[in-house]
């Protein structure tokens, strides 16, 4: 072999192993990048998994903070509306009680047929049941008296006993309203309040 021969075999011989060293560098670099790309890829779902988790928790926290924040409402809102019906139920107490002793104080007339004072005293017991506030005791005459043709059935029913009875159905009619005045008035005061925290 000539010294031609020689460097034509050795340059075909470089060529070759340039061909293998690209072809193994190429292979390298492609592992190398698709490994790469795969750590990128898995790193990106995992932050976008730890920023989901993130904002989880910080909904539940902000979850967590309005049920603490509507449970302290809805205790301070209780608190204030049984304050506000003991003092109704006082006040009615109080105004019932001058009714009642009107009611014994009324002369007794003996029959079913009323005394103009026995109407008054039913139409003041009727009037503050009814009324939103506490409404003052009316001195004024009552409508006219029925005949006693329109008087009930039962006209041995003893006035005072009756007269007792209306005021204290009064009072326990105006109990019942009163109480389901502040059932409402809680609900819309909470529902308020419960729309006003975020």
């Amino acid at each position: 072999m000539n010294q031609r021969g020689f460097a034509a075999v050795l340059i075909l011989y470089a060529v070759a192993a340039l061909a293998v060293l690209g072809a193994l560098w190429g292979a390298w670099h492609k592992i190398d990048h698709w490994e790469n790309a795969a750590v990128r890829e898995a790193r990106s779902e995992r932050d976008l998994a730890l920023s989901r988790l993130k904002e989880c928790a910080d909904a539940r926290a902000a979850d967590q903070k309005r049920a603490s924040d509507l449970a302290l409402l809805w205790s301070a809102q209780v608190d204030k509306t049984e304050q506000a019906a003991r003092q109704r139920k006082e006040a009615h107490e109080a105004t019932f009680a001058v009714l009642q002793d009107r009611a014994r104080s009324v002369r007794a007339g003996g029959t079913v047929r009323f005394s103009p004072d026995a109407w008054r005293l039913f139409a003041d017991a009727s009037n503050q049941a009814n009324a939103t506030g506490a409404a003052p005791v009316s001195e004024a005459p009552p409508d006219s008296v029925p005949d006693a043709a329109e008087a009930p059935r039962y006209s041995n029913f003893d006035e005072g006993e009756f007269r007792t009875f209306v005021v204290t159905a009064a009072q326990a009619y105006a109990d019942a309203v009163n109480q389901h005045r502040e059932c409402v008035t809680f609900y819309e005061a909470l529902r308020g309040q419960a729309q006003a925290v975020p």
